[in-house]
């Protein structure tokens, strides 16, 4: 990793929003690989999730991480899911 993204990732570890938009991308990450696995695509997404193909594009494509967690469970639920939250002992 490059020094610079190193320096970045030191200065906003501790920044609330800067982790919850890593998780919202972790999850944007995951969703792309399960729609590519059933072969869904993203209109069908938002016709199983019941959300417009502008919301759920907003939820996936853009550092959302705002996003509430209800939407995030639709969709997981949409594509035959479950979700969970974890929380673990930070690393030293």
């Amino acid at each position: 990793m490059s020094k610079l993204i190193e320096e970045y990732i030191e200065k906003y570890s501790n920044d609330a929003e800067f982790i919850a938009g890593g998780i919202v991308l972790g999850f944007s990450e995951r969703v792309y690989q399960l729609k590519k696995q059933a072969g869904i695509t993203n209109k069908e997404l938002a016709k199983r999730t019941e959300l417009s193909s502008g919301t759920l594009s907003k939820i996936l494509y853009r550092d959302n991480p705002n996003v509430k967690l209800s939407m995030l469970v639709k969709i997981a639920m949409a594509l035959g899911c479950e979700m969970s939250i974890v929380l673990k002992w930070k690393a030293q």
